[in-house]
């Protein structure tokens, strides 16, 4: 053969090698002796057979096809149940954090709350002490609106100061304040009361409780002369009367049964002067005993 021919017979064979590999995928998807999966497999079905007789295979394995696929979907369905069950247990999970983090957040601002009112008190217990001496004792209350608001709604409706010495060595005594009324100052009034405490000294003191006491809310205008101040106040133990009352016995519990005023001051009038001022009211608090007074009446009269 010559070498011409040589080369034609290799350029045949690679052309036909090249029409082999390009007919091959055509032979393997159309040729009905190629073998194939069933179309069924991703429903579970395992057999593979030859394309041509996919068709009878199909009918044949009908009523398993069917079974196959009605098993997929009841897997499918169980997957999405266990899928939305997780998803509503995530959900609940993070709505019993939220409300754990809410409940924690409420009882942090609480435990805020009730340290700072302790260390108020603290505070005004130590200048109590330092002023027990004095015959007049002030309290301070801020914060007033939202001492008010939480009365209104019924969530605090009684307020107490921190406890007093009505003097050096004298009686131990709080005032208790009802911002929104009580009895029937309820609703349209401030109600005040005074309250007898035990205290260090109460072996050395005489009883009953006799001293007058005065309750003052303090106008707080800049103006000296146009200050009017609401006073009002009651005889502890009144002129020729015998007469022992629960409220200034000698306590033989933490406090007495208290004695004031339940319409001290209307709410009108709180803002028809300055008696608010940066959301504060004062409240002052005097004693006198009754020979003082009359004394004093004596002496007046005198002159």
């Amino acid at each position: 053969m010559s070498v011409r021919g040589s080369h034609l017979t290799a350029q045949r064979a690679v052309e036909s090698s090249l029409q082999e590999k390009r007919l091959q995928p055509t032979l393997e998807k159309d040729c009905v002796l190629t073998i194939i999966s069933c179309p069924y497999a991703q429903m579970g079905c395992k057999e593979e057979v030859k394309r041509g007789d996919a068709g009878h295979h199909l009918e044949s394995k009908m009523s398993l096809h069917l079974d196959l696929a009605c098993f997929k979907l009841y897997c499918t369905e169980h997957q999405l149940q266990n899928t939305q069950m997780e998803l509503y247990d995530t959900k609940e999970n993070t709505r019993k954090l939220e409300k754990k983090l809410e409940e924690t957040t409420r009882k942090l601002e609480e435990k805020f709350e009730e340290t700072t009112r302790k260390l108020l008190e603290k505070v005004t217990a130590l200048e109590n002490r330092i002023m027990q001496g004095l015959e007049e004792h002030k309290w301070k209350i801020s914060g007033f609106s939202e001492i008010l608001r939480q009365a209104k709604s019924r969530e605090k409706t009684i307020l107490d100061s921190a406890p007093f010495y009505t003097r050096k060595f004298g009686y131990k005594f709080k005032i208790r304040l009802y911002p929104d009324g009580e009895s029937n100052g309820e609703s349209t009034h401030l109600s005040i009361y005074f309250i007898l405490m035990k205290g260090e000294y109460d072996a050395t003191l005489p009883w009953p409780f006799k001293e007058n006491v005065t309750f003052t809310l303090i106008d707080q205008q800049e103006d000296e002369n146009d200050k009017k101040n609401i006073v009002t106040g009651f005889l502890s133990f009144p002129k020729n009367s015998n007469n022992r009352s629960a409220w200034n016995a000698k306590p033989v519990i933490d406090e007495n049964i208290g004695r004031g005023f339940s319409r001290f001051v209307s709410h009108n009038e709180l803002s028809e002067r300055r008696f608010i001022l940066d959301d504060t009211i004062i409240v002052l608090v005097k004693f006198a005993s009754p020979e003082r007074c009359s004394s004093k009446a004596q002496a007046h009269a005198s002159s």
